[in-house]
Parts: structure tokens; sequence; C-alpha cells
């Protein structure tokens, strides 16, 4: 089965659609303009319209969805969206809402509109429409029936001057337009409705040839089995100019009255049901904050799994985090025991040793001191790393761009020994991190690469698996596979001879190691030493 829609640009259009064509559902974008989506909805709630509301929106936030439902919405879609869910959520909404929209019963030949108690007989092709005699039909609309041909064949009042305005392609498809009148046709009308009538005309004594801008719908309908196909013209008989809320919310008091009855207990069950996953959730919280939950229910709703599984990654950092900070606190005050205890020392022995002079133990109190601060430095900077990296911030960087950079600096410290540092990467290559990871670790290999090096430095990179792969090859000495994992160790150097703190590849080694990966050194093809930097976790969106 098909449906007739109504598209309204606007509040005012949907307004106007509301009252004139008794619709089964409404389908709101929130981003209207003038009167935005979430305003007209608590407006309709306001004035007791119990149409069932179906949102689309691109807000997708939780805070987001509680708002439209608490507004009054009855459901929410997030784009992108498929067309079929959209349709399978209108069609549940209208059924559970069924029986409360105006309806159309056909019994050939008659056809029955409950929504405006009119019975419509199609007989020797003639319509012919008829209402209740107890029925009030002084509607602030004027109703034309055409047929395909645009052959007039029925109208609730003859207006010759109105009728001639009517445009004959208008008549051809659904559509909203607006028709300009001068008094004369806008007084012709109104005839009969005193009140008005008397508002027009004072209006226009004021100024000479007043135009009026009256509201038209149109809308189309196939052929049935006892009517042809019809096209409806429904015309506000009331211009703009002149419309006030209250004549245009009247006729409708009776439907909200029904609606108001009959919606409001399935509206609060269907908000009582939507909202339960949020309040077990709640609870979930609450418990997290008084100490007897770790983490939250890792099967809630599907609506609400992206949230819990990035509050419980959250929750988890935040444990690793604090465990690393105390893990780094410890080692630094057990690094520091040896340092001081050799200060006292010297101290002591400064003070109650005539022979000991302050020239022979400055280079012992200084090497001390520059200890002290070497592991401050060193643990200070473990401890600020960012734990496993969280995974809203990451950012995607051009690893050629990061190494251009990186080598520009480096073949200025290493101008006078004349280091030649040659890139092979692919220009696409991507690295997805904090840039200042990235360069820590390259800054630090290439760096010892460029300090052991004879001459030649190479440098490629290669993906595979989700994996960086980054091979940085020097021509020097090589280094020893009994020392290839010893230099890892926080303080230890492979020579001992070149100035240094044995610091830097144990920092190198911390940031891979928050990405899942690792340093493999082997030998190099240039006669030196290999160092694979591997970076794990190259997801641009991970799962």
């Amino acid at each position: 089965m098909g449906h007739q829609v109504d598209a309204a640009a606007d509040a005012k259009e949907a307004d106007y659609f509301l009252h004139e064509h008794a619709p089964d559902i409404a389908i709101l974008d929130l981003g209207l303009p003038v009167e935005d989506g979430m305003t007209l909805i608590r407006r309709w709630r306001n004035q007791q319209v119990k149409l069932p509301i179906l949102v689309l929106t691109a807000r997708e936030s939780w805070q987001d969805k509680v708002a439209v439902l608490e507004a009054g919405a009855d459901d929410y879609v997030t784009k992108p969206f498929h067309l079929e869910e959209v349709v399978a959520r209108m069609q549940a909404l209208m059924r559970r809402n069924s029986g409360l929209a105006s309806q159309l019963i056909s019994l050939p030949p008659f056809e029955i509109d409950l929504s405006r108690r009119e019975l419509m007989v199609w007989k020797d092709h003639q319509l012919s429409v008829t209402m209740p005699s107890d029925m009030d039909i002084s509607y602030p609309t004027l109703v034309l029936i055409y047929d395909q041909d645009g052959k007039i064949l029925w109208r609730e009042r003859e207006v010759p001057e109105l009728e001639a305005l009517i445009k004959p392609e208008w008549l051809a498809k659904t559509d909203y337009h607006e028709l300009d009148t001068n008094t004369q046709t806008s007084s012709a009308e109104l005839k009969g409705d005193a009140q008005v009538l008397s508002k027009l005309t004072r209006f226009s004594s004021k100024v000479e040839e007043t135009p009026f801008t009256h509201s038209i719908a149109v809308n189309t309908y196939p052929a049935t089995e006892s009517l042809p196909a019809l096209t409806i013209v429904v015309i506000d008989k009331i211009p703009q100019e002149l419309q006030q809320a209250d004549m245009v919310w009247e006729w409708f008091s009776y439907v909200f009255i029904a609606n108001l009855l009959l919606v409001l207990p399935l509206l609060w069950l269907a908000a009582h049901w939507s909202l339960h996953p949020i309040k077990t959730l709640a609870e979930q919280v609450a418990d997290l904050e008084n100490g007897t939950r770790e983490q939250l229910d890792e099967n809630p709703p599907r609506e609400l799994y992206s949230l819990v599984r990035n509050l419980n990654i959250l929750l988890n950092n935040e444990r690793k985090r604090y465990q690393k900070y105390r893990t780094a606190l410890t080692d630094l005050t057990h690094s520091l025991k040896t340092p001081l205890a050799v200060l006292q020392t010297t101290l002591r022995a400064l003070r109650t040793d005539k022979e000991v002079h302050i020239e022979q133990v400055e280079p012992v109190m200084l090497a001390q001191i520059s200890r002290i601060s070497q592991q401050i430095g060193y643990y200070l900077h473990r401890a600020s790393m960012r734990y496993e990296h969280n995974l809203l911030l990451r950012e995607v960087h051009s690893v050629p761009a990061l190494l251009d950079g990186l080598c520009s600096a480096l073949n200025k410290v290493y101008q006078r020994k004349g280091v030649v540092i040659t890139l092979d990467i692919s220009p696409e290559l991507t690295f997805v991190g904090e840039k200042n990871d990235f360069m820590e670790v390259l800054g630090n290999v290439l760096d010892n690469a460029c300090k052991y090096s004879l001459e030649f430095v190479e440098v490629s990179a290669q993906y595979s698996d989700h994996r960086l792969h980054l091979l940085i090859d020097d021509d020097g000495p090589g280094i020893l596979r009994s020392q290839r994992e010893m230099i890892f160790q926080r303080g230890q150097r492979a020579d001992t001879l070149r100035p240094g703190q044995g610091i830097g590849l144990s920092v190198a080694l911390d940031i891979i190691e928050q990405y899942e990966g690792e340093i493999i050194i082997t030998d190099s093809v240039l006669g030196g030493a290999r160092v694979e930097t591997i970076f794990g976790r190259q997801h641009p969106h991970p799962d």
C-alpha cells in the first residue's frame, strides 16, 4: 500500500497540512527554518496534537535523543539512514496509532470520510457530497473537487472569480501554492463570515488596491473501485494578512480532545519503554560512583552499544593510567635513592674530613645531580604519556611530511659529519596516532643512526595488516646480538665512550608499546644496523 505525502518547507506549511489534511503521521527534520523542529514538536504537544511524530536528524548523541523524545517525538532515526528503516518505523507508529487518525471507508458506490463526517457518492459520472444537517460547515476553507481532466466535479460554494484564478497546471500534482487576489475576490470568498469580512473591509480601506494572498493546497488521489481519480483543492478563505491562530485551530478542537483521551496513555507507555535503557544506564553509572561496579554492562541495547563501549574503554584507560602513575612514581623514588645517598656521603665527608676539599668532590656531586635530573626528566616523561592513546583523539598524519621535517633538522645537527639521509617513502603512506609520539620515536632512532653511521642512513616504510613498518638502515659498526635487548633498558648504552644518557631508546619503546608495536634490531645490508620500528593499531576508525 502506498502513502500520500504532503511536503512542508517550514513549520507554517506543516501547520496548514496538519489542519487541512488530518495526516496519519508527521516526519520532521529538526533543522527547519524560522521555527526549528524541536520547538514545533513542543508547540504541537502543548496544543494537544496527538499525531505520531518521527524525527530524522544528524544529531546522534544520547542527550539529543532524550531531548527529542521528552519534547514529544515518538521515534528517532539518525542520518545516514536506510529508506527501508524509515518506512518500517513509520508503519510501526501508524499501526500503534491506528484508529485515531482520519480514515476513509469504501462501501461501493459510497466513500465515507470519518475525519470530516462526509459521505461521497459517485453515480452517473457525477459526484455528490452530503454532510449531516446538524454539522457546522463554516470552516475557514473552501473545497473544490476536480477530475483528472481539470473539470470541476463538486464545489463547497460557487465563487467564479476565485475558480478563474486557479491555474490548470496546478491540478497536475500534489503541491502547495499561493494565490494573489484583490479585495473583490477575497470578499466573495468570505461571503457569509461577517466578522472576517468586516476586518477585510477595514484593512482594504486603509490601502488603495490592496493585494491579498490565499494559501492553496492541491492533493491528487488515484482512482478507486467506487471513485474516479480526483484532485482536491483546499483554499484558505482567510487571507494570510488577516489570519489569526485561534480561527485556524478552532474547528479541530474535537479531534484534539479525542486524541488526548486515547493517545496520551499510549504515549506515556511508549516514552517509559523507550527510556528504560537510559534509566538502567543511569543506575549503573551511580554504581560506578559508589564503587560497587567496575564497568558498565557489556550487553546494552543496540542504540546504546557505542556509548557503553566507549565509556568502558575510558574507565579501563583511566585505571591503567592511574596504575602507570603509581608505578612511575615508585620507580622514581627507588632510582633516586642511590644518587641521594652518594650526595649525602660526600657532603658528610666534606664536613668531617679536613683533607677533603670542595674541588675534589665537586665532579662527584655534579655527576649525581645530573643523574637525578635525568631520572626525574625520564620518569616525568613516562608518567605524562597518554596511556592507550584515547581512541577519540586519534589523528591521521602524512608519513613523508613528518619525516621530511625530522630529517631536515638532523641534517643540520650532523652537517659537519656529512651524513646523507635517504628517504624511500610512498607519498600516500599515513600514520594514525599522535604526531608527538611519531616524532619522539623516529627522532631517537634516527638520531642514533646518524650518530653511529659512517656516511649513509636510509629510511624506508611499508604498510601491512594495519601495522606501519619503518626501516632505518645505517653503514656504521652495527649492534652486537648480545646488546640488542640491553640497549632498550633505562640508562644502558652499547657505546659508553660517546656522550648520552641511555634513555632515548627506552622512551621510544615505551611509546611503541602503547601502539601495540615493537622495535626489532637486525643487520643492515649497508653493513651497520637495521632498526625496524613497527606501529600497530593503524586503523583510522578503530572497531
